[in-house]
Order: structure tokens, then sequence, then C-alpha cells
């Protein structure tokens, strides 16, 4: 069962339905826009955020962001971690800390079957 009353991931990336990273992935946009269009996307999977202040006086925010997956459909593994980790990375996002996968953790699928697999990621997001 869901633990923390959150919402599974699962097919909410729209991953194979057109409307993933093959169906507007390549449109002319703004970095702005791309970095907007990712963060509304993918709001619902924003887990926490916080400042990180830089030697040079800087800050940098970092956002966790958690997805769940069914690790047993490949077609779903492939989409959502393809879209959210290529999309992030043409919003200019990058990684600052190691992804982190805990297979097992509490989340069923939704016949409450198959344990599903958590992964967490952690990113810098770009400055405006």
């Amino acid at each position: 069962m869901k633990e923390r009353g959150q919402q599974s991931s699962v097919g909410r990336a729209n991953a194979g339905n057109g409307e993933g990273f093959n169906g507007d992935f390549g449109k002319e946009l703004s970095q702005e826009a791309l970095r907007s269009h990712f963060e509304q996307k993918y709001a619902s999977h924003l887990i926490g955020e916080m400042v990180r202040r830089n030697e040079d006086g800087s800050q940098t925010q970092i956002r966790a962001y958690e997805l769940i997956i069914d690790p047993v459909n490949q077609a779903e593994r492939r989409g959502i971690l393809t879209d959210f980790g290529l999309r992030a990375a043409q919003a200019g996002y990058k990684q600052a800390l190691g992804t982190v996968e805990l297979p097992g953790v509490g989340y069923r699928d939704t016949e409450g079957r198959r344990p599903l697999t958590v992964v967490y990621f952690f990113l810098e997001r770009p400055s405006s």
C-alpha cells in the first residue's frame, strides 16, 4: 500500500502516449520555457528543496524528485525515467547527488500484487 498519503507515479508521466518527450521534446523553446514546462510537468513529483550556499557566496537551489515505477513494466520504466531525465537536462538541471533507487519500500501496483520501485533524483535548479 502507499505510505504517507503519496500517490503512485505509475502511468502519470504520460510515457508512450504521444505526450512524452517524443511529442514535444524537439520544439524550439527558450530555456525559461523549458524549465517552466519541466517544473509544471513534474510538480507532483517534487518532494523537497533546499538552498546550498556556494563558496563564491552565490546560492544554488537543490530539488528532490520522487518517481514511483513498476520495475516489471519495461516500457513504463524506460518511458518515465527517460522522459524525466531528458526533460531535466534540456531544462538545464544538473545532478546534485547520485540517483537513489529503493525497490519494494511499501508502494504496490494498483491491484496490490507487485511491489513498486521508488527512484529519487537530486537536481540543481538552473538560475533564472
